[in-house]
């Protein structure tokens, strides 16, 4: 059997108690350190990142079979869930001459339809503290994000993206 043993309450305790518990939602918390992930890549031996939140997905080895087309950096067309998808190369998209070989593919979302963007080499993974970034003066193209390993710089997909679909209707337009 089971005694259950009483004590007086002691007023003053019960009071601190409630005091101290009130206070810990008085406090200010702790401010959260907000991280934002990049994923590493090289252009033609040069390093670039890419925000993570801003791709769908990432192939490696993928057959990109080569079509005719005016965009000199469209590299072809290659399967992703059994979709096609129109791949970029990414190096060419930023000024620098074609590529041998594109063992790398990111999937980026633009609208309804999924783009791939073709690029040299993974570098890895990085999370970097999230800060005010600057631009390089390209039209929001690039950006410098403090804390970026060896100070890579930041391509905005989503910008180049929509760069490339408007030259796109502008060729389709001419050819029409």
């Amino acid at each position: 059997m089971t005694s259950i043993v009483t004590q007086p309450i002691d007023e003053g305790a019960v009071m601190r108690l409630r005091r101290e518990f009130d206070e810990t939602f008085a406090k200010p918390s702790e401010p959260q350190v907000i991280r934002e992930s990049f994923l590493g890549m090289g252009l033609r031996g040069d390093p670039f990142a890419i925000r993570i939140r801003q791709i769908e997905g990432v192939l490696t080895e993928r057959r990109v079979v080569a079509l005719p087309t005016a965009v000199a950096a469209f590299a072809g067309l290659t399967t992703h869930r059994g979709s096609l998808v129109a791949v970029y190369d990414l190096g060419m998209l930023l000024g620098y001459a074609g590529a041998a070989t594109l063992r790398w593919v990111v999937t980026v979302r633009v609208s309804d339809a999924v783009v791939g963007l073709a690029f040299d080499r993974f570098d890895g993974h990085y999370r970097v503290v999230a800060a005010a970034e600057t631009s390089d003066g390209s039209s929001g193209l690039l950006a410098v994000v403090p804390g970026m390993p060896d100070g890579r710089p930041v391509i905005d997909v989503l910008f180049l993206l929509d760069s490339v679909l408007r030259l796109e209707t502008t060729n389709a337009e001419k050819e029409s």
